[in-house]
């Protein structure tokens, strides 16, 4: 990934890649064997930035440093959706400062990992049909 850091006027811009993808091995993190999701629609602050590639990567570039809301959405992940796999969230709050890099991960419908607090960080896996 290429780090791209600019200045509009007296504003830092940071380029930011967005990436959705089904998480195959429901660990939240774009890793081998997830697959990337082609054609699904990202914005920025409710300002349309393009359709994710055949990588499941959209680069916004020249994004503020500032705290920015991400959304993704479009026909493609209503086929994704219709065909059992939903994503975490459609949306998300992120503070860009440097290299950021939002994951809208999509997982199997009936199936959620929930991260327990403990003194072991144990994970435990739900069945929510």
């Amino acid at each position: 990934m290429i780090l791209v850091q600019a200045c509009r006027g007296n504003v830092q811009t940071q380029d930011v890649t967005v990436r959705v993808f089904v998480d195959l091995d429901e660990d939240g993190v774009y890793g081998t064997g997830d697959v990337p999701v082609p054609g699904v629609r990202v914005a920025v602050d409710e300002v349309y930035r393009g359709l994710s590639n055949d990588g499941g990567e959209v680069v916004c570039t020249s994004v503020s440093l500032d705290e920015h809301r991400f959304s993704v959405d479009g026909d493609e992940l209503t086929q994704l959706e219709d065909s059992g796999f939903l994503p975490r969230e459609r949306t998300q709050t992120t503070v860009v400062a440097g290299e950021t890099e939002v994951l809208f991960p999509l997982h199997a419908r009936g199936f959620v990992q929930v991260q327990m607090s403990s003194t072991d960080d144990a994970e435990r896996e739900e069945d929510v049909r």
